[in-house]
């Protein structure tokens, strides 16, 4: 064999190999370009006292956005379409007032932005300490859960099934209702 002919050989081998190598990078970039703008939502209850944000709150801790394709309220084992207004029902079911809450829901098409947090239901009369005991009675032994079904920008479909019920012991009664021992 000539040296030419092993020199063009080398070249094809070369060759082959090097577009191997920019096939599989393309691959990872497009899965790098993919991880960098997954949405990753967030659901969980915040109790911060008198003047604080209290309630249920949705959060996107991933860095791009969501864009939500079906959300569902499930308290003790019955679900309630969260794609609408559905608190009214639920707070009736579970015997709560619903003169304390400001709330929200999730209609299919809405999107969550990165880093942004949204109330799903909050106390808006923290004058009333009633409010806190309803928001507590929310939240403390209910079996209550929040499922959404949401997607990238890629259009790669997540679920997340939140549960945001606490035990009585999980957060401190005496500082959401103001009270200060000496």
């Amino acid at each position: 064999m000539s040296s030419d002919k092993i020199l063009s050989v080398c070249a094809i081998i070369i060759s082959v190999i090097a577009l191997f190598v920019s096939i599989w990078q393309g691959v990872v970039t497009r899965e790098h370009n993919k991880l960098s703008v997954k949405p990753n939502f967030l659901v969980a209850p915040i109790l911060e006292g008198k003047g604080g944000k209290n309630g249920i709150y949705l959060s996107n801790a991933g860095l791009g956005p969501g864009i939500i394709s079906d959300a569902k309220l499930v308290i003790n084992d019955e679900e309630f379409d969260f794609k609408k207004n559905s608190w009214p029902d639920v707070l009736k079911k579970i015997n709560i007032k619903s003169i304390c809450f400001s709330t929200s829901w999730l209609p299919a098409g809405s999107a969550l932005k990165s880093s942004e947090e949204v109330p799903l239901i909050s106390i808006t009369r923290g004058d009333l300490g009633a409010c806190y005991i309803e928001v507590m009675k929310l939240i403390v032994n209910n079996d209550l859960k929040i499922k959404i079904n949401y997607s990238s920008m890629y259009g790669e479909q997540d679920v997340i099934l939140s549960n945001v019920s606490m035990e009585k012991d999980d957060f401190n009664f005496s500082k959401m209702l103001g009270i200060t021992s000496k």
